[in-house]
């Protein structure tokens, strides 16, 4: 008869535990990712509308990660306000300073300081998106939820997929 040890007893529950947390690891990965392709392209999808909309050349950037950052340059005409403030040529911006981000964050300062730029300035971008298509008190709500949690953004630009892009007055 054979005798069972505490220490092979106690390895086979360690294996077992080790392969079933794996297990649920995997399961949670495939999900999450799942989940974070089907909001990319809800995400892709209401940009190609609204660029569809308005006419635009090469709506088909929409589907393209980077290219998507253009695309999004040009549905807010070109254009980033910071109060009375314009930054034109979003378009060229908004995707080079995207791919310049992982290129500059190992300089010390510099790199940090870019990134938090470049981030202020994408948030404003699409506070101008919101309010192009939607109203000011909407814009500022879809902005402060899109920063808190980013996973509304693709909904927030959604819904406003076929309104009409309607220029607005800034007052600083």
């Amino acid at each position: 008869m054979e005798s069972l040890d505490y220490y092979s007893t106690s390895n086979t529950l360690n294996t077992f535990m080790t392969a079933l947390f794996g297990a649920a690891a995997g399961v949670v990965a495939v999900i999450s990712a799942l989940i974070g392709i089907a909001l990319y392209l809800l995400l892709a999808y209401a940009y190609y509308r609204m660029a569809k909309n308005r006419e635009l050349p090469h709506a088909w950037t929409a589907w393209i990660p980077i290219a998507q950052l253009y695309l999004l340059g040009m549905l807010i005409d070109r254009r980033v306000y910071f109060g009375s403030a314009k930054i034109s040529n979003a378009h060229v911006l908004l995707p080079i300073g995207f791919i310049l981000v992982p290129a500059v964050a190992f300089i010390p300062i510099i790199g940090y300081l870019y990134g938090v730029a470049y981030t202020i300035y994408a948030f404003a971008a699409h506070y101008r998106l919101y309010r192009l298509y939607g109203t000011s008190n909407q814009a500022l709500v879809f902005l402060i939820l899109s920063i808190i949690f980013p996973v509304t953004e693709p909904f927030f630009v959604f819904a406003l997929r076929n309104k009409p892009s309607v220029e607005y007055q800034t007052y600083f």
